[in-house]
């Protein structure tokens, strides 16, 4: 028997793809910044991104290397880059994934600096 649910009746949940029982959830990126053991045990690096006409703009910089979910649910996907940046000035926080690494392949972190804060 098919029916409508009525006015005052919730519609179902729509069903998304869940971890396995056995894997740990995903983190968003913030609560990493915030809670991680391996942002805490680093002290920020201050980069000049650009000079403007209020003067310079530093960032004090934080990074990882960190491996993203993928779409079918599998934890190991290719290493990247987390970075997390905050205006030394206004508290801005902003945060970067990238795909090269610092240290292989000829990346530098102010080469994928000048990338992010370039977009």
């Amino acid at each position: 028997m098919l029916r409508k649910p009525g006015e005052n009746e919730p519609e179902r949940q729509k069903k998304f793809p869940r971890l396995k029982a056995s894997q740990k959830p995903p983190s968003e990126v913030r609560n990493l910044a915030r809670h991680s053991p391996a942002f805490h045990e680093q002290a920020p690096q201050r980069y000049c991104i650009r000079d403007s006409h209020k003067g310079s703009e530093v960032w004090a910089i934080r990074w990882i290397t960190c491996w993203r979910q993928t779409h079918d649910d599998s934890v190991v996907s290719n290493q990247c880059t987390l970075i997390v940046a905050r205006n030394v000035l206004t508290d801005e926080v902003k945060f970067f994934l990238s795909n090269p690494v610092p240290g292989r392949d000829g990346w530098t972190l102010r080469m994928i600096l000048r990338i992010a804060f370039g977009r």
